[in-house]
């Protein structure tokens, strides 16, 4: 697996499903240059990162950057000013925004307009994104299609339905039989035979397995 720092990338889980633990994973493995927003404190101790409480003292020409506003009031506005500051100054850069779920927008099938811009717009700027958040009815359709890599854990209901339509009854019936931990890695790829059309290939990974499949 390549991961580009301008590709969207997808993890969807339940609390404590592993998908944080994955997210760091490729941090620290495949991403040398990144901005986190970190809501919540899940991004603690990564290798090289430098820390902050407030946008004005980031210093952009760090490769690694984690912001942490939980240690100051938190709101929508937040994310919005980082997502534009990450559009001017962090090129050639990943954006990742733990927790979506948590905001106005994405509860109401809406995207804050900044990150959409960055999610929409970023390769422009040599800006990628990876999005984590619990459930894949969180994210809106733009996002859910055009994800370059879409990591699943287990899902059940609605989210499976969604499953299906995004991505094919296969992949839903093999999220539903996910034991904790397990994941499925799906890769938008160009596919033979089809006209030129794009599509999703997927492999299931048990947990052990996390640090070979990446």
């Amino acid at each position: 697996m390549e991961v580009r720092s301008i590709d969207k990338v997808l993890i969807i889980g339940m609390t404590e499903s592993g998908k944080t633990e994955l997210a760091k994973h490729l941090l620290r493995t495949l991403i040398p240059r990144y901005v986190v927003y970190d809501c919540i404190g899940n991004f603690t101790a990564l290798p090289g990162a430098y820390y902050y409480t407030d946008l004005a003292s980031i210093n952009w020409q760090n490769d690694k950057i984690v912001f942490q506003p939980f240690r100051t009031p938190d709101n929508e506005d937040t994310l919005e000013a980082i997502c534009k500051l990450a559009l001017e100054r962090g090129q050639n850069r990943m954006f990742v925004c733990d927790e979506l779920h948590g905001y106005q927008s994405f509860a109401h099938g809406g995207v804050p307009e900044m990150l959409n811009k960055l999610v929409k717009q970023g390769r422009n700027w040599g800006v990628g994104f990876i999005g984590a958040t619990q459930r894949l009815t969180d994210i809106n359709q733009t996002i859910r299609t055009s994800s370059k890599h879409i990591f699943l854990f287990f899902q059940q209901g609605k989210d499976l339905e969604l499953i299906q339509e995004s991505y094919g009854q296969d992949v839903s019936d093999a999220v539903a039989g996910l034991k904790r931990f397990e994941f499925i890695y799906l890769q938008l790829v160009l596919q033979s035979g089809e006209g030129g059309k794009m599509g999703y290939v997927w492999k299931k990974y048990p947990p052990l397995q996390l640090a070979k499949a990446l």
